[in-house]
C-alpha cells in the first residue's frame, strides 16, 4: 500500500529536521527521526541514505545491513512488501540479541542526551553572563563618575609631569648656584645649598661626591668620608676608594695604623692631597701627586689628577 501525499510530506519534514540535528551533533535524536520518516514513506531513498550512515557512524551493523537491502531493493525494483519478509525472516534471528541490548542502548542514548542538555545549558549559561558582563563594563564606561574619574586621573598625571619638570629645573639652578658659590670660596653658603639638593637627589653619587669635597675643604672630614662613602655604596670606583682611605687618615688622625712602611710615594701623595683639601695650594698639590706617580705608578689616579689641572687652569685663566 502506497503511502499518502500527506505522510509523504510528514515524511519528509521530519528528514529536514534529522538532518538538521544531524549538523548539531545530535545523532540518536536524528536517527530516530529518520526511523520515523521511513515507517511514513518506506521508499523515501534520500532518507534511507542518510540513516545508513547515522547507522555507520554510531556502528550499529544491523541496521547497516537493514538499510542497504532497502536500498539494493529500491535500486533492483523489487517490492517493499518483498524485501519487508525477507528483512523480517533474518531478524527474527535477532530478535533475543536487540532485546537483550535494548535496554543498553536505551540507557546510552539517555545518557546522551543528557550529556547534550547540559552542554546546551551550560553554553547558554555562559552566554548569559558575558552578554551581562559587557553591557556592565558598558554601563561603567558610560556612567558620568567613571568618565570624570577618568579625566580626573589623566589631569592628575599631565599635573605630576608639570611638577616633576619643576622640581628638576629648581634642582638644576640650585646645582648652579652651589658652583657659584665654591667659585667665590663662599663655601659655607655652598654647603647648605648642596644638603638642600641631596635630600631630593640621594641616589645620585656625583652629589655626594661634590657635597664630600666641599666638606673637606673646610676641614670636616668626617662628613666628608660619609659622603664619600654614600657614594661608592650607589657607584664604586677606584678613585672614591682612594679619597675614603685618604679621608679616613685625615677624619681619625690619632686611630692606629697597621704596622707596615710607608713608602717615599705614600707620603708625597698623602703630601697633594692634603695640600689641595685642606690648603687649595693647587700648584703644590699637583707638583707632590706627579711626584708620587713617578716613584709608584700604582698611586696614579687620572680622576684627582685631571680635577688639580682643570682647578688649575681656571685660576690661571681668571688671573689672567
Amino acid at each position: 500500500m502506497s503511502p499518502s501525499i500527506k505522510e509523504m510530506v510528514r515524511a519528509k519534514s521530519l528528514y529536514k529536521k534529522a538532518r538538521k540535528l544531524r549538523k548539531k551533533g545530535e545523532i540518536l535524536r536524528s536517527i530516530d527521526l529518520l526511523e520515523k520518516s521511513l515507517k511514513l514513506y518506506p521508499s523515501f531513498q534520500e532518507a534511507c541514505v542518510e540513516l545508513l550512515g547515522l547507522y555507520e557512524m554510531v556502528g550499529d551493523e544491523w541496521g547497516v545491513s537493514q538499510c542497504k537491502k532497502r536500498l539494493e531493493a529500491l535500486s533492483s525494483g523489487t517490492t517493499l512488501e518483498e524485501a519487508a519478509s525477507d528483512a523480517k525472516q533474518e531478524g527474527e534471528a535477532k530478535i533475543e540479541e536487540v532485546q537483550v541490548e535494548a535496554p543498553r542502548v536505551r540507557e546510552l542514548y539517555d545518557a546522551m542526551t543528557d550529556l547534550e542538555e547540559a552542554i546546551r545549558a551550560r553554553v547558554e549559561k555562559k552566554e548569559v553572563k558575558r552578554k551581562s558582563k559587557t553591557a556592565s563594563k558598558k554601563e561603567k564606561m558610560e556612567n558620568p563618575a567613571t568618565k570624570a574619574l577618568r579625566e580626573k586621573i589623566r589631569a592628575s598625571i599631565v599635573q605630576t609631569g608639570k611638577e616633576q619638570a619643576h622640581v628638576r629645573q629648581k634642582l638644576k639652578d640650585y646645582l648652579h648656584l652651589a658652583l657659584f658659590f665654591e667659585s667665590v670660596d663662599e663655601l659655607e653658603k655652598a654647603i647648605e645649598i648642596m644638603e638642600k639638593i641631596i635630600m631630593a637627589e640621594k641616589t645620585n653619587p656625583k652629589i655626594w661626591e661634590r657635597l664630600g669635597l666641599l666638606y673637606a675643604k673646610v676641614f670636616r672630614f668626617g662628613e666628608a668620608l660619609y659622603c664619600f662613602k654614600r657614594a661608592n655604596l650607589i657607584e664604586i670606583t677606584p678613585e672614591r676608594e682612594q679619597m675614603i682611605e685618604a679621608l679616613k687618615k685625615l677624619a681619625f688622625p690619632h686611630k692606629p695604623l697597621e704596622k707596615t712602611k710607608t713608602t717615599e710615594a705614600e707620603r708625597f701623595y698623602n703630601m697633594g692631597i692634603k695640600l689641595y683639601i685642606q690648603q687649595n695650594d693647587l700648584v703644590r698639590a699637583l707638583y707632590y701627586i706627579k711626584k708620587a706617580i713617578d716613584l709608584d705608578p700604582k698611586y696614579e689616579n687620572a680622576w684627582i689628577v685631571e680635577q688639580l689641572k682643570k682647578q688649575h687652569e681656571r685660576v690661571l685663566a681668571a688671573i689672567s
